[in-house]
């Protein structure tokens, strides 16, 4: 199956775009990794700089293993 990152704005006025987009990549049977999904467990326990490294690392292995990055620009 085909990895995708999709890459792009994330804030409260653009994540249905977002998710529409994932969808649709989904429903063409595409393996999608998307930022605003991401789950950190335990991110409550942890401090600002451990949550922010821990997200910078799952991007990066995403980024690392996809096939294709699609970035959405507006």
């Amino acid at each position: 199956m085909m990895k995708v990152y999709l890459a792009g704005p994330c804030d409260s006025d653009n994540r249905t775009m977002m998710v529409h987009i994932a969808s649709i990549l989904r429903e063409l049977r595409l393996s999608v990794y998307c930022p605003f999904e991401l789950k950190i467990p335990h991110a409550w326990d942890m401090s600002q700089e451990d949550w922010a490294q821990e997200v910078f690392n799952k991007d990066i292995e995403a980024i690392n293993e996809c096939d294709l990055m699609i970035m959405i620009s507006t």
